[in-house]
């Protein structure tokens, strides 16, 4: 890149770390043997509030995983081609962290109604990182300092 066209500031890159981070947090999440039961002991303490669609049990805990993963994972990349193949390979993976229950831990196992509320995060938020996906990019297209673009002053050789 020449020296006189400055670098795109962006937020894609730290975004992708953070949603590395999410999935492997989740994956660590959805293994582990602890989690239902603090998901009973949160349930047991906390009244859900009347305005929350759900009642604070492991279906919900499979959508708002995998909505998080799926949308910080979509907002990581750039166009619409590569959110819906970042999006295809999410609802591979997570059978794929299902089916990993049964060999790695003891007390959880492989449930068809958790594929099912991992599919339904995981299409939230396809449909969450399309749309907040088009809007980032729009206002990106519209600061942007487009590398094709001759700076004002110079001359390109």
């Amino acid at each position: 890149m020449p020296r006189d066209i400055p670098r795109r500031r962006t937020l894609r890159p730290a975004i992708a770390l953070v949603a590395t981070g999410a999935l492997l947090t989740g994956a660590a999440a959805l293994l582990s043997d602890r989690v239902p039961a603090w998901l009973g002991i949160a349930r047991n303490r906390f009244d859900t509030p009347g305005w929350f669609p759900w009642t604070l049990d492991d279906t919900a805990f499979h959508v708002f995983i995998w909505f998080g993963i799926t949308l910080l994972a979509l907002l990581a990349v750039r166009t619409t081609r590569a959110r819906m193949l970042v999006g295809g390979v999410v609802v591979l993976i997570s059978p794929v962290v299902e089916y990993l229950q049964i060999e790695l831990s003891a007390t959880r196992s492989f449930r068809l109604s958790d594929i099912i509320a991992n599919t339904q995060g995981v299409a939230l938020g396809v449909l969450a990182g399309l749309v907040i996906g088009a809007v980032a990019d729009a206002i990106e297209a519209r600061y942007d300092l487009a590398p094709h673009r001759k700076p004002p002053g110079r001359s390109m050789p």
